[in-house]
């Protein structure tokens, strides 16, 4: 038996507004715009917009087209409908050609890999047309154009210009990615307390010491809602070298941190930058990583404060004074009440002990993502 398959319905590549039948209308009455509007009382610029297809067709229009020309109301009334639905696939279809091309900027695979969005094939018009239907979705945007104005309601920091890998593409998944994790995670409502931030710095900072990643969450987690500021930890993505970013929704910030480079002490540098950015440039977004500009005054402001919030300038000169050995590196940081890892990171990034010295690699502890 042969299956019968219906065939597509006729689309036509052009709208054609209802005014073009009410001209040609007017041409065989031999009547003038002018003449329609006088017998219609309506003014003249009117009817020329309804023609050219700049005014849409109102129920009352149709009624009194059908009085002058002869048409039924529902006739103007379906054409008007016609015209306005051609309209607006012709834009559709544009607008997903224009977010095909821009489909390479963004992690598809890896969000498929994750579980984030579902399949599609990359080779095919109809899968590429997909990808941008499910990734529209997953962003809650219309169009990438969308995205555009999306992102840069948010302020970027001047310091994202020299980069290519950041584009707003993948600006805008990760800023998806946190946000749905907090929506997962279920973080309450809660309005910033900049106060309550700062008086929680030593107990954040203690939390280097612990060993036990779920008691690390449940603190950061007690913390950030009496402060209002949401803790993430989002998995990095490939070619989106980000360590850490600071993005303000809903009058709070928002912390989210990758373990890239899979070092503590780069870890916690990085959650005490942007908490830096937090206190110090409120209503800004921030992205740090690798091939980021980072040596602007906000950057190095943020960078001040971790380095010093984590080691004390006082204590530091303490400690470069005498004999930098393990032993003395390990006391030093029970003295102050932090992990030994960050403290030799802080001298690799000094100069004072290499970053391959074989004495000094058992101290810096190691951190991947447990699958």
């Amino acid at each position: 038996m042969i299956k019968r398959i219906p065939p597509k319905p006729y689309e036509a590549p052009l709208a054609i507004p209802p005014g073009f039948s009410i001209r040609e209308m007017l041409d065989d009455l031999g009547m003038s715009q002018k003449d329609l509007a006088v017998r219609m009382g309506r003014p003249p610029q009117v009817i020329n917009e309804i023609i050219q297809g700049k005014k849409a067709i109102t129920a009352e229009t149709a009624a009194q087209l059908e009085m002058v020309l002869g048409m039924t109301q529902k006739y103007w009334l379906n054409r008007e409908a016609s015209y306005q639905a051609a309209k607006e696939r012709i834009e559709r279809e544009k607008s997903l050609s224009e977010d095909m091309n821009r489909l390479k900027n963004v992690p598809y695979l890896e969000l498929v890999e994750r579980g984030f969005i579902p399949e599609a094939s990359g080779r095919s018009h109809s899968g590429r047309r997909q990808r941008v239907v499910n990734l529209r979705r997953f962003l809650k945007v219309a169009s990438f154009s969308a995205l555009d104005d999306y992102i840069n309601s948010f302020g970027l920091a001047a310091r994202l210009a020299r980069t290519t890998s950041l584009k707003n593409e993948k600006l805008a998944v990760w800023l998806r990615l946190g946000e749905k994790q907090a929506e997962d995670e279920q973080w309450p409502i809660t309005t910033f307390k900049k106060r309550v931030l700062e008086n929680s710095l030593s107990e954040v900072r203690k939390l280097s010491r612990e060993t036990d990643y779920n008691v690390i969450m449940r603190k950061l987690r007690e913390i950030g809602e009496a402060s209002g500021v949401v803790f993430l930890f989002v998995r990095e993505f490939k070619g989106f070298p980000t360590k850490g970013m600071t993005v303000w929704m809903n009058q709070r910030p928002y912390i989210t941190l990758t373990l890239h480079g899979k070092r503590w002490d780069m870890l916690w540098f990085t959650l005490f930058h942007e908490i830096g950015h937090v206190l110090l440039h409120e209503r800004t977004i921030f992205i740090d990583g690798n091939n980021i500009e980072t040596d602007g005054p906000l950057e190095n402001e943020a960078n001040e404060f971790a380095r010093d919030t984590l080691i004390a300038p006082r204590e530091y000169k303490r400690l470069i004074a005498g004999s930098i050995t393990p032993g003395a590196v390990m006391s030093f940081a029970d003295q102050i009440g932090i992990d030994p890892s960050i403290v030799v990171g802080r001298l690799m990034r000094d100069g004072l002990i290499r970053n391959d010295s074989v004495r000094f690699q058992p101290l810096l502890r190691r951190v991947h993502w447990v699958e």
